[in-house]
């Protein structure tokens, strides 16, 4: 569940958190909220579930309409549980959002301008499949200020529901690494950040593996000091590619 700090040089109109279930039958599921302004309001949500195929595991959310959240899977063995926030500014905070369907490894998705040293992506994704392979995750990163590309290492049908979140009065760090099939763990160096008001956010992409060793594939990230991001992982052999964003909120809330 992403942890944040809320600031950004604009009060927080509202945040609205709660949890939600997939039944084990169903591939889909809603939330209501209290109504918001889809543009100035984000989505962040974890989920849990005991299974190991992708089309039961792997879930999309998205702020349908003001007062509706939508949470989507392929499959529909096991029950899902969700946590969710949504938070809302009353100004100084603008979010694009959308849904696309990737069928190769990479999709360009046009944005109205943004500020690159002001805004971050934040995507989640749902696709068929029997195993946690190389086309089961994807990478967000906005390679200029009208475009956020979408990239994974195989080709496959995949929806990713995706927000880009611009803040007035904040500070971007970007930067990608990458994983070697012996490394556990990276770090990357960041432009000295106030870790109380800093927010990580990062996505991955993973070459194949051992189809069934999910520790290859998930990756950790944190804020290790000042400078410092630190990624591990609990099992080795596969290649991983890492986009990171460190939001710092340079306001004085």
């Amino acid at each position: 569940f992403a942890t944040f700090v809320l600031g950004g040089g604009a009060p927080t109109q509202a945040v609205q958190s709660g949890t939600a279930t997939i039944a084990a039958s169903s591939a889909s599921t809603t939330a209501t909220l209290t109504q918001v302004n889809p543009s100035r309001a984000f989505l962040v949500f974890s989920t849990t579930i005991n299974d190991s195929n992708p089309s039961n595991t792997e879930v999309r959310g998205e702020l349908t309409d003001p007062t509706t959240i939508t949470f989507t899977r392929v499959g529909t063995t096991g029950a899902v549980s969700i946590a969710w926030t949504v938070v809302e500014y009353a100004s100084g905070v603008s979010v694009q959002r959308g849904t696309t369907t990737l069928s190769g490894t990479t999709d360009n998705i046009t944005l109205s301008a943004v500020n690159t040293a002001k805004a971050a992506p934040l995507i989640s994704f749902s696709q068929a499949g029997s195993t946690h392979a190389d086309n089961d995750f994807a990478k967000a990163k906005i390679t200029s200020s009208t475009n956020l590309q979408l990239t994974r290492t195989a080709s496959g049908s995949y929806d990713v529901s995706w927000q880009v979140v611009e803040f007035t009065n904040a500070s971007v760090q970007t930067g990608d690494l990458t994983f070697a099939t012996t490394d556990s763990s990276k770090t990357a160096t960041v432009t000295s950040v106030n870790t109380s008001k800093s927010w990580l956010l990062y996505t991955h992409t993973t070459d194949n593996g051992t189809t069934t060793d999910i520790g290859q594939k998930l990756v950790r990230g944190q804020i290790t000091n000042g400078t410092t991001l630190t990624f591990d992982r609990s099992s080795t052999g596969q290649a991983m590619d890492v986009t990171w964003y460190v939001v710092e909120f340079t306001d004085n809330h």
